[in-house]
């Protein structure tokens, strides 16, 4: 990395931490109830020395409550104590963004990308927030794949060479990110979708270029491996309470409920893509109420990349 990408670097990181720190103790005003829950149940696990996998009080995750927990611990039970843990998360959020970007793309790329994560109004907000562990999707995501791309890369050197022979700490590192992200927030559930979609691609590209497949196909079953080792507590709670594995899931999603279900997937997906650059959310406690997720310049470079990108798989086949 050159000195200029440095400091723009190191720019980008100062802006991203002043935005999430300032006045973290009074803005927002006031603890909604969810955070006050999960202030109260961080502390009193930390006092207590028990704790727990999940929360069902607040469907919460273990981990991110411990850390609250640890947090007031150290800063007092206030503001600044438990937003600080969704802080200091979105600032590190930034940080691996540039270096995922750089890795794919270029140092160019890398800063609007470290930008844009760091200036991103929702990506802000819920920085600010401690309401749940929606803050950590983002991060797990970006850490395995980066993590996980950079393996791959160390397995396509000379064999033999010292680049070589370090492939797996990249790996172990890609499935403990991805298994740890399976402990933060629902969403993640599905991101065995992105997982398949991403191992299909690869497969392709090197069945394109007859590159062998058995080093490849033994490193993603090591990352997979990792990522079912980490996750084994997890399972086994819910395995032991299958009641709350789809409790919340049953309280969030209507459509099945509809009398007309499909009409009403269809509906959910228009507002879905139209959050991003036409209406967002009208909850205050979300967003500016109706405001889109993109201001006007960021959203047409999305479409933008969006369109060129989905332009060149078609010509590339």
């Amino acid at each position: 990395m050159n000195r200029k990408t440095l400091i723009y670097l190191l720019l980008i990181l100062a802006v991203a931490a002043a935005l999430r720190l300032a006045a973290l103790n009074r803005i927002p005003y006031g603890v909604f109830i969810d955070e006050g829950v999960n202030g109260v149940e961080g502390i009193q696990a930390v006092r207590s020395g028990h704790f727990h996998l999940y929360y069902p009080a607040n469907f919460t995750e273990g981990p991110f409550v411990t850390l609250i927990g640890f947090s007031e611990t150290i800063f007092g039970v206030n503001q600044f104590a438990l937003r600080l843990v969704p802080a200091l998360a979105g600032v590190l959020t930034v940080l691996v963004t540039f270096f995922f970007a750089r890795r794919l793309y270029s140092d160019g790329v890398a800063v609007f990308a470290a930008w844009f994560m760091a200036t991103g109004f929702w990506h802000l907000l819920f920085s600010r927030l401690a309401i749940n562990a929606a803050i950590f999707v983002p991060l797990f995501l970006v850490m395995y794949v980066y993590f996980l791309r950079l393996g791959m890369d160390q397995l396509s050197a000379e064999p033999g060479s010292s680049r070589r022979m370090r492939w797996w700490g990249w790996v172990l590192l890609a499935g403990t990110s991805y298994g740890l992200g399976f402990y933060t927030y629902l969403p993640f559930r599905a991101t065995p979708l992105l997982l398949m979609l991403i191992f299909l691609l690869d497969l392709q590209r090197r069945r394109k270029h007859e590159q062998a497949l058995g080093p490849w196909l033994r490193t993603f079953a090591f990352f997979v491996l990792v990522a079912l080792i980490v996750t084994v507590p997890l399972a086994n709670y819910f395995l032991h309470h299958p009641e709350q594995l789809t409790l919340r899931m049953t309280q969030k999603l209507s459509v099945t409920d509809d009398p007309h279900p499909v009409r009403a997937e269809i509906k959910i997906l228009r507002r879905t893509l139209g959050m991003f650059n036409l209406h967002g959310d009208e909850n205050w406690r979300h967003n500016i109420s109706g405001r889109p997720e993109l201001t006007a310049p960021v959203g047409i470079f999305s479409l933008s990349g969006f369109f060129m990108t989905f332009a060149h798989a078609l010509r590339k086949r």
